[in-house]
């Protein structure tokens, strides 16, 4: 299924990109094990979310490549620092469109599970302006039937030696808590955090450090985050 083949007249120069292809639901490997009639409710859950909110305009979520034609390489949030000058307006323009796109998966009730750096592409245009594009969907759940991870204690040590060596958040790891729209934020937060470091921004740093607490309740919500780093 493509979302696009679902959707009359798409203008994508307006909508930029609205591709949520198979990798939504055929590659959701969380749930390799269930059972079979399981794995088809869930499948019928997405094709109904999407089905709903249908067309999504200025969401930047692919399954396309988006990097270099000739050589296939493309940049991602784990590259693009250490490759070239970021100036903060590129940053804030590529990271806000990360969080545009995670908040319509959330307004779906579909949560993301693996936000990270090489799961974020940055396109550049002709006339130097960036965009950010949330891709890789193949771990995605919904918010009513979430990711449990069978983690152990090499993930454990992982994180009590360097909580940024591991993206995911740590009631996931210590608890073996479900996935939530907090665990989401943590993911994004670690990759805001980790973006400050590299520029040197304390902004982006602190921003990205109200993301990371130990208690999910006690992070900032998506929409202030979007707040705060709209404010830039």
């Amino acid at each position: 299924m493509n979302l696009v083949d679902e959707t009359e007249e798409v203008d994508e120069k307006h909508l930029k990109v609205i591709i949520i292809g198979d990798s939504l639901v055929g590659k959701s490997s969380l749930l390799k094990d269930t059972a079979d009639s399981e794995f088809k409710d869930l499948n019928e859950i997405h094709f109904a979310l999407l089905r709903k909110t249908t067309p999504i305009a200025n969401v930047n979520i692919t399954e396309k490549f988006l990097g270099d034609d000739s050589t296939y390489k493309v940049k991602t949030l784990n590259t693009w620092p250490h490759e070239e000058h970021v100036s903060i307006h590129h940053a804030k323009t590529v990271l806000l469109d990360a969080l545009s796109a995670m908040k319509a998966l959330h307004s779906m009730d579909i949560l993301h599970n693996d936000i990270k750096g090489d799961n974020v592409i940055v396109k550049q245009s002709d006339h130097d302006l960036f965009s950010g594009y949330l891709i890789d969907l193949g771990n995605a759940s919904t918010t009513f039937l979430s990711a449990i991870y069978d983690f152990g204690q090499t993930e454990r040590d992982y994180y009590d030696d360097d909580p940024l060596s591991i993206h995911y958040a740590p009631e996931l790891i210590f608890d073996n808590a479900a996935t939530t729209r907090a665990s989401d934020v943590y993911q994004i937060g670690q990759l805001i955090y980790i973006m400050g470091n590299d520029m040197g921004n304390e902004d982006l740093r602190d921003i990205g450090e109200r993301c990371l607490y130990r208690e999910p309740l006690s992070r900032i919500k998506l929409l202030d985050l979007i707040e705060f780093v709209s404010q830039l």
